[in-house]
């Protein structure tokens, strides 16, 4: 599912040639071991081009990452669960009209500006 967010929202970074480095995680569980399943991601803030340079990533869209990690996962859900989902679907649409949370921590780049 994420393959797909990164491929439909980060042509920007494919048009510098190069695509940022990421790994996530699904947990299942919050710390109190309830049922709280979330995604961990770890993004790169920037990576090696075709010809080998470094590219800095120097800003990434919250709001455009909120409201198409909503729409890809409520896809993929509406696709695995059937026409029985779009209700659901529509439902989410309203009540989280900006997306889904999304907590991140600001870049280094934005701590360094900060620091000067």
């Amino acid at each position: 599912m994420f393959m797909k967010y990164l491929s439909q929202n980060w042509t920007y970074y494919k048009s510098k040639n190069f695509t940022p480095g990421f790994i996530c995680v699904l947990h299942t569980f919050g710390r109190p071991l309830e049922w709280n399943p979330h995604i961990h991601c770890l993004i790169s803030e920037g990576g090696h081009s075709d010809d080998g340079e470094w590219r800095n990533i120097r800003h990434f869209n919250y709001k455009l990452l909120r409201e198409s990690f909503r729409t890809v996962l409520l896809n993929e859900l509406e696709a695995t669960l059937g026409p029985s989902f779009k209700c659901i679907k529509a439902q989410m649409y309203k009540l989280l009209d900006k997306g889904f949370y999304v907590y991140a921590k600001p870049t280094l780049a934005d701590l360094s500006h900060s620091m000067s």
